[in-house]
């Protein structure tokens, strides 16, 4: 019996790593997408109102987005 109670909290403890990972990679892929299309649908706003401020629009996201991750990663703490 105590065989069997180990087994099925072995299967019970997968199945919930592998839900979390599939949870993660879907959430951050939809941040992505949502991330890109955010930033096309601004550029193209302001390719409407006047377009070499498309290209400001976008370099000033890119260059946010690098500074903002490069902070993010820096202050990151006992990440392996």
């Amino acid at each position: 019996m105590l065989n069997i109670d180990r087994k099925v909290k072995r299967r019970i403890s997968f199945i919930a790593k592998l839900t979390a990972l599939i949870v993660h990679v879907i959430i951050n892929s939809y941040s992505f997408v949502v991330g890109v299309f955010g930033i096309a649908s601004i550029t193209y706003g302001a390719l409407l109102i006047y377009q070499p401020a498309a290209y400001l629009v976008c370099g000033g996201s890119l260059i946010f987005h690098s500074w903002y991750m490069a902070k993010f990663i820096a202050t990151q703490k006992g990440v392996k």
